[in-house]
């Protein structure tokens, strides 16, 4: 039978190569290729996986946090909840059923989540258009298209959005995007002049990451491309829009449900051809968090600010090989 290629680069893993036959410890492996997928700050992929049996556990990789940018591990957590999610449209793709146990024990506050998965029935099949999504989902960094965004994805917006992704709103204004996006120039402008965000930051951002397959690898000499996604229009040309994703406590489960609602956005935009740039709301960034909070008209803390729109220079990042993520049944942690 084909093997995939997933337990050397997760991008590399072809469709087909689903282990029909074998375990479901096995085919449970195999879906973790589609989890490690999920979008994380600075592409820091702070994850690991526990499968014994018919359980995956994940947990939060500490080791990967960013003390600067992420004191508290907010962003850290958020990207575990949209790792966790996607894992589980992973397996509604396969055809698998499932109970899903966030934060299950008190002893230990790395364990985010715990599936406990069913046996795939003889005849489940695979849900390839779900799977294509998955796979088709990228975060933009290189700038926008230019293109209008498609009608159906902007009438899921303003019709649909608020019931299926909780957290979730819409900034409609444009006069509004315009403040917005001062506010987040000045932040980052601020950013800059710290001399130890400026390390963490050249840490995770320069041409060697391609070998860790983790990061965001620019070419030598290249600047940090994603300041081009976060620039004004100069007119209301409907290529782009701004959402917000907001959590109404400062819990680790709220946060990590924060991380699932922005999974689902995402998908869903991908599933019309959209993707978007994200970044994270400084939480201490006062004047730019009270202008999302009256604007957005959100309940909670703003946590991830989108601009949704579609990209011809796809920055796709890379992802660890599953041997780097996955934890031996036996170690504790």
């Amino acid at each position: 039978m084909k093997r995939s290629r997933g337990a050397d680069n997760p991008r590399d893993v072809n469709l087909h190569d689903f282990p029909d036959q074998d375990s479901v410890e096995a085919q449970l492996k195999f879906l973790i290729t589609y989890a490690v997928l999920a979008p994380s700050v600075h592409n820091t992929q702070p994850w690991l996986f526990r499968v014994q049996d018919e359980t995956v556990e994940i947990y939060a990789d500490r080791s990967r946090a960013l003390p600067v940018l992420d004191p508290t591990d907010r962003s850290l957590i958020v990207s575990c909840g949209s790792c966790v999610e996607l894992f589980s449209h992973a397996l509604d793709a396969h055809g698998f059923t499932w109970r899903l146990s966030v934060y299950p024990s008190l002893d230990n506050p790395d364990l985010v989540a715990r599936f406990t998965v069913n046996a795939r029935e003889s005849d489940a099949t695979i849900d390839e258009r779900s799977i294509k999504t998955i796979r088709s989902r990228h975060t933009i960094r290189r700038g926008f298209a230019g293109l209008p965004l498609p009608s159906p994805f902007l009438e899921w917006l303003q019709t649909e959005a608020a019931h299926e992704a909780e957290g979730l709103c819409i900034l409609e204004q444009f006069e509004q995007e315009g403040l917005i996006l001062d506010a987040l120039a000045e932040v980052e402008r601020s950013r800059h002049e710290d001399i130890h965000y400026q390390r963490e930051s050249a840490s995770w951002m320069h041409p060697m990451r391609e070998r860790s397959r983790d990061g965001i690898p620019l070419k030598k000499d290249e600047a940090d491309p994603t300041q081009t996604c976060w620039a004004r229009r100069e007119q209301d040309d409907g290529t782009t829009t701004l959402g917000l994703i907001s959590s109404r406590s400062t819990s680790p489960i709220a946060y990590l449900n924060a991380g699932r609602s922005l999974m689902r956005v995402l998908l869903i935009a991908a599933s019309h051809g959209v993707n978007a740039a994200m970044t994270n709301v400084p939480q201490d960034a006062d004047s730019m968090r009270q202008l999302l909070t009256t604007y957005a008209e959100c309940d909670g803390e703003p946590i991830v600010l989108l601009r949704f729109g579609r990209t011809s220079r796809k920055m796709v990042t890379p992802r660890r090989p599953l041997v780097d993520v996955m934890l031996h049944p036996g170690f504790r942690r």
